[in-house]
């Protein structure tokens, strides 16, 4: 797929702005000439003057978090194909709930930055048998949502959140005692460029008909304490904690990487803007 970077980018977010407040006079544009198509120039100018408020809708391809440099047992997140999950690629250990990573975004581009409230972040459930249990349902959150920034010229973009892990013990062996819920958070700055500790990510890319972009995020700088139970008991919780490599204390030993994929069909006329017939 060829892909194109700032200008198909910046016309592609500029569309997002300008969809709702002049609808009627793209509807007209659309049926012009090629040659008098919006320029890069005029879409810049929509997006000074319009209230550039807009918003996305992202979808998570694949994810690995990667804990106490073990590169050979990293912990993978569920997959999608573009905006389809993908729960038959999960590895044979784990169950992935039939559904996507969905983050639904409101963006201003005159401050060029995002969010997204917590109930707009959608983390499918995951099931795992690497416990010393019939099995861990694995639900992470991001209480406080997504923050964020993004630039529509270079096609960098930044997120944070706190994600909440939480890991119910079904089951658990070796007379560790109930049924178990067991608790740990971490706090990840990603970015679209190179982390702090080397790891590298990728800008937003367009497609040639800027009809869909994707972009990885990463990061290298955080930690992730041992789960605590918040009903059951601590030995379990404890196991659960060896299994997965938690704590995992030191940054730069721990990588989150997670490509995301835009669907940029319903942005109008607009997203067409730059690109010659």
């Amino acid at each position: 797929m060829t892909t194109t970077r700032p200008s198909a980018l910046a016309i592609a977010l500029a569309t997002l702005v300008v969809v709702s407040g002049v609808g009627a006079g793209l509807a007209a544009a659309g049926t012009t000439a090629v040659d008098d198509r919006p320029t890069n120039d005029a879409v810049a100018a929509v997006v000074d003057d319009a209230s550039a408020n807009s918003s996305f809708t992202a979808y998570a391809q694949e994810g690995t978090i990667v804990l106490d440099s073990d590169h050979d047992d990293p912990i993978l997140l569920p997959e999608s194909e573009e905006d389809e999950p993908r729960p038959e690629d999960a590895p044979e250990d784990v169950e992935w709930e039939d559904d996507s990573f969905v983050v639904d975004a409101d963006v201003d581009l005159e401050d060029e930055t995002w969010e997204a409230d917590t109930e707009n972040a959608s983390i499918p459930l995951i099931t795992s048998y690497r416990v010393d249990a019939d099995r861990a349902e694995v639900q992470m959150s991001v209480p406080d949502g997504f923050q964020g920034t993004i630039d529509p010229d270079t096609g960098e973009m930044t997120a944070e959140a706190v994600f909440e892990i939480e890991a119910a013990v079904i089951g658990p062996l070796f007379g560790l005692g109930p049924d178990s819920t067991c608790v740990t958070e971490t706090e990840l700055e990603m970015t679209t460029e190179t982390s702090d500790n080397g790891l590298s990510g990728e800008s937003l890319e367009t497609d040639s008909d800027g009809n869909t972009a994707t972009a990885l995020l990463v990061d290298d700088t955080f930690t992730v304490p041992g789960f605590e139970a918040t009903d059951g008991v601590g030995a379990v919780c404890d196991s659960a904690s060896d299994t997965y490599g938690i704590p995992a204390e030191e940054p730069g030993d721990n990588e989150f990487e997670l490509e995301f994929w835009f669907d940029l069909d319903d942005l109008g006329e607009l997203a067409e803007a730059g690109h010659d017939d």
